[in-house]
């Protein structure tokens, strides 16, 4: 949940890779800490913590799925969590331009190989 006026940025993770913050007065992506639990469906029950972090005006966060860093080339090499977070290091833009350029790449270095997962890319930007 986000605050637009404090900028205050609280989460919860079931299971997902990180959330990436990119940090436009620092200018260096960081994944946030980690608040996570067991994947949401494994148990009938589960308590998922939260976190929260203070964004800067211009800080982007991005969320992808498993099958963005999971998404293999024709060695079956992995896309990788890394090459998201190089890609996303790379000049920003809007959210709209920053998803489609992390798909883009994606697909170029999948060779736009059928995938066995979703490819889903969630990014806001606090303005």
């Amino acid at each position: 949940m986000l605050d637009p006026a404090s900028g205050e940025f609280k989460y919860s993770n079931a299971g997902h890779i990180p959330f990436i913050r990119a940090n436009h007065r620092k200018r260096e992506i960081e994944l946030l800490k980690d608040a996570t639990s067991v994947p949401l469906g494994i148990l009938p029950q589960i308590d998922v913590g939260q976190e929260s972090v203070q964004l800067d005006r211009g800080d982007c966060i991005v969320l992808v799925t498993d099958g963005i860093i999971e998404a293999k080339n024709h060695n079956d090499e992995e896309y990788s969590l890394e090459r998201v977070m190089k890609k996303l290091s790379k000049r920003q833009g809007s959210v709209d331009e920053v998803v489609n350029r992390l798909i883009a790449d994606v697909q170029e270095f999948s060779n736009h190989r059928s995938q066995f997962d979703d490819l889903t890319i969630l990014a806001f930007r606090l303005e």
